[in-house]
């Protein structure tokens, strides 16, 4: 009798991808192999999905989601590797839920024995792809120019390969990676096993050992860059080969990652770049006007505001890695030292707010504007004193700032 590897069908979901969920079950109930389970790890923001899927008779995983879709993306996937470890698997195919495999995509991938192999599949929207050919076809009957078509075509998700090759920067001269084009995804589709430097995790085998020993993370500084971005540059960097097979197209089906990310993460940042924007025209209003009490007293105000933003975000980024760190998934091994204090985003939170003033900064610039108001005050405006009572709080501004 032939063995067959013992396969997990991992899936990432969540509430939104349920308007596939019933089309992804029926493309896998007709895989043709048997020695395969597939568990879903929702990281949907409560747990009302989770009963929903196991109320379908799925194997679901709770996950929690983190504070953006990224994070959710790279929780799934470590609950994943911890599913693989406490379970005898020896291959995990990632399988997305907006993905519909063909029956033979387990014998497929199997078959060219490798440790790393992806599935060709399309990304983007099929209403930007439809609008894309009618633009063409209007540039074509010359009834557009091509400025005209640059223009009307900037921002649309089009139909490419997700797969990515490495390439030099012709505004850098540094290498680096990017998706195939359009062009080139049709000039190696059908064309067997390639190796490439990485691909969608959409529908990936893995074996037990690379997946087991390459964790998934999200890095808060590049808000744009996926975990899987992450995960095939780690595999670069140790020398690992990861394959495409090119002859078959997974059909896929994706939701706009813009809808996706969350909103009051976009709000928040908006937020605090407007307070950093006031703070920058204030200060060059203090430049042109040094005596300006109003100014010095409008920045304390703001300096504060942002502090407080700052220290929420700390705050609300310490209990979600609380409770990321103690649930499934994320067990002692895993854990960073001293848990949050070191990873990215508390480290970028954290260097943010010792970029303006702390607490006790702004106490002793409080006091000291106080001291000169009331200096002014009782003082002739043109007087030396005044002068030199101005200079005097210049300087001491920029031993507070520790500038």
């Amino acid at each position: 009798m032939k063995y067959e590897p013992k396969v997990l069908i991992g899936t990432p979901i969540y509430n939104k991808k349920d308007y596939c969920l019933e089309k992804h079950l029926e493309h896998v109930r007709k895989i043709n192999y048997t020695n395969y389970e597939q568990v879903f790890f929702d990281n949907s923001k409560s747990s009302k999905y989770y009963y929903k899927l196991k109320s379908k008779g799925l194997k679901v995983i709770r996950v929690p989601r983190g504070s953006n879709s990224r994070v959710a993306v790279a929780n799934s996937m470590n609950a994943m590797r911890q599913y693989i470890k406490e379970h005898d698997y020896d291959y995990v195919l990632v399988l997305e839920s907006d993905l519909f495999p063909d029956p033979e995509i387990i014998n497929r991938l199997l078959q060219h024995n490798k440790e790393v192999v992806g599935s060709y599949y399309l990304l983007g929207l099929d209403e930007d792809e439809l609008k894309y050919r009618s633009l063409v076809k209007d540039y074509t009957e010359h009834k557009i120019s091509s400025e005209e078509l640059k223009q009307k075509t900037k921002g649309l998700l089009i139909k490419v390969p997700c797969i990515f090759i490495t390439d030099v920067k012709k505004d850098t001269n540094f290498k680096g990676t990017r998706i195939i084009g359009r062009k080139e995804g049709i000039e190696i589709f059908r064309t067997g096993l390639r190796q490439v430097h990485g691909c969608g995790l959409g529908a990936t085998l893995i074996s037990r050992r690379i997946f087991l020993r390459f964790p998934f993370y999200f890095d808060s500084r590049y808000e744009s860059k996926h975990p899987d971005v992450y995960f095939f540059a780690d595999l670069s960097d140790a020398g690992i080969p990861v394959y495409v097979d090119t002859n078959f197209n997974i059909p896929h089906q994706p939701s706009s990652w813009d809808k996706v990310r969350d909103r009051w993460e976009r709000m928040e940042k908006k937020e605090l770049d407007t307070k950093k924007l006031e703070v920058e025209s204030i200060k060059r209003n203090i430049e042109k006007n040094e005596e300006s009490i109003e100014d010095h007293e409008h920045k304390i105000e703001i300096y504060n505001k942002i502090i407080d933003l700052l220290n929420k975000k700390i705050t609300n980024f310490q209990k979600k890695c609380d409770l990321e760190m103690n649930n499934y998934g994320f067990t002692e091994e895993f854990k960073p030292v001293e848990k949050y204090k070191k990873l990215p985003e508390y480290v970028e939170i954290t260097k943010e707010l010792q970029a303006v003033m702390n607490e006790e900064q702004l106490i002793q610039y409080g006091e000291e504007l106080r001291k000169y108001k009331k200096f002014k005050e009782s003082s002739v405006k043109d007087s030396e004193d005044l002068k030199d009572e101005t200079e005097r709080l210049k300087k001491t501004i920029k031993q507070i700032m520790g500038e």
